[in-house]
């Protein structure tokens, strides 16, 4: 269907939402002719150029710079290369407006309507002339069965195109793939424990924190599947330490309209010391994926601290007991004699004594197997749901494996008896 706009014009009024770009057929056979002045600097011998939303630190950083409200990551192909460089949305319309019939003979926009998915296309004919068609892919909802399951395959996801794990038609990134798991599986989890996380709110939003969010594929995805699938009202804060990471997750939920999506720079530590003198409302669920050693420690005793309803940690990296173990101790000289096996063993140790902690704190706790042992080593999980049952000879058993492995690891301090 022709329309009376130019692909500049679509540029610039959708620049939040597009999702893909692509300049293709060029006029010279041989790409774009040596010398040529265009508005933003490309290749001689440039055949073809791909653009998405830019989601790096450095991007992030450029756009403020600028002023400019939103980025986009360029590609230029020519031949036998590939030359990348961030633009600005104003960039990216003055270079389409200049190489539409001059340069290349197609270009396209697709970027996201409250109907769905829109395709524009400025095509040029031999003698130059433009003619500029659009078509709006509707909105389809995901089956039924595959709601209760995570998030469908097949159906373009905003925040999944952005952070490069499908393409913009929906479609699985096959160096991603191991991680849609990853985002699926822990969505079964959350699927799992709704009915306790949503028991007397009437309709309140779950108030969720991640600790160590990092680029917030969870984050998002928790967001998404909860607001946007399940419908149900949510309230999420990610916390890291880098504050590059933070501002791209903060401007990526932005521009993804998820305005109850909020990130925020400090560590887990300072967090929880601050939310203990500003009295910080109990959350409803405590997220804390790969924190890594005693963070996961600092998540789990904040979520104690505050009475979470329920807590999913996948644990990683547990470093303290492991070099707290001597071979003084002599049951476990045989352990801790070869680094492979001192490293398992101070790892499930450790993970024994949060699960037992975690009971001995009114919560009751399953050890589970996150994902696939092939996809991620760091695949065990604590799922906890608070009972107020607390149990006493949990505690026991920590304080008894704390003192015949000699030591007093982070969350035996953390949560005294």
């Amino acid at each position: 269907m022709k329309e009376a706009i130019t692909i500049a014009d679509v540029i610039q009024k959708h620049a939040p939402f597009i999702l893909s770009a692509a300049f293709s057929h060029p006029i010279c056979k041989t790409g774009i002719p040596e010398n040529t002045e265009l508005p933003v600097p490309l290749p001689a011998g440039c055949l073809r150029i791909r653009v998405r939303p830019a989601a790096s630190a450095y991007a992030a950083m450029e756009q403020r710079r600028n002023g400019s409200s939103c980025a986009f990551m360029l590609e230029a192909f020519t031949a036998r290369q590939a030359f990348h460089r961030t633009v600005s949305a104003e960039e990216l319309a003055n270079l389409a407006a200049y190489c539409a019939g001059h340069i290349f003979r197609n270009i396209s926009v697709r970027y996201e309507s409250a109907e769905g998915i829109c395709t524009v296309s400025a095509q040029a004919n031999r003698r130059g002339k433009l003619a500029v068609f659009q078509h709006t892919e509707q909105n389809t909802p995901a089956p039924r069965s595959t709601l209760q399951k995570g998030i469908p395959e097949g159906i373009p996801v905003p925040f999944l195109i952005r952070l490069g794990v499908t393409t913009p038609e929906g479609k699985l990134i096959a160096s991603r793939r191991s991680k849609f798991r990853q985002i699926n599986r822990f969505l079964e989890y959350i699927d799992d424990i709704l009915e306790p996380l949503q028991k007397d709110k009437n309709g309140a939003p779950l108030r969720i924190i991640d600790f160590g969010c990092g680029k917030s594929y969870l984050t998002f995805a928790v967001y998404y599947y909860l607001n946007e699938l399940k419908h149900i009202p949510v309230e999420i804060t990610g916390i890291d330490l880098k504050e590059d990471v933070v501002a791209d997750c903060a401007h990526l939920a932005q521009l993804s309209g998820y305005t109850g999506l909020h990130f925020t720079v400090g560590s887990i530590e300072s967090f929880r010391e601050q939310a203990q003198q500003d009295n910080f409302p109990p959350p409803d669920l405590v997220m804390s994926l790969h924190a890594c050693d005693t963070a996961t420690d600092c998540a789990l005793a904040f979520a104690v601290e505050h009475t979470a309803r329920a807590i999913l940690s996948v644990l990683c990296c547990q470093h303290e007991v492991n070099s707290m173990l001597h071979a003084s101790v002599p049951a476990f000289a045989p352990l801790v004699k070869y680094g492979l096996l001192k490293e398992r063993f101070s790892a499930l140790a450790t993970d024994a004594l949060r699960a037992e902690l975690l009971s001995a704190s009114g919560y009751s706790v399953q050890i589970l197997e996150f994902i696939d042992m092939s996809h991620t080593p760091k695949n065990i999980l604590i799922r906890a749901l608070f009972t107020g049952k607390k149990e006493t000879q949990a505690r026991q058993n920590a304080q008894e494996l704390a003192a015949a492995l000699g030591c007093t690891p982070a969350l035996c301090r953390l949560l005294p008896s």
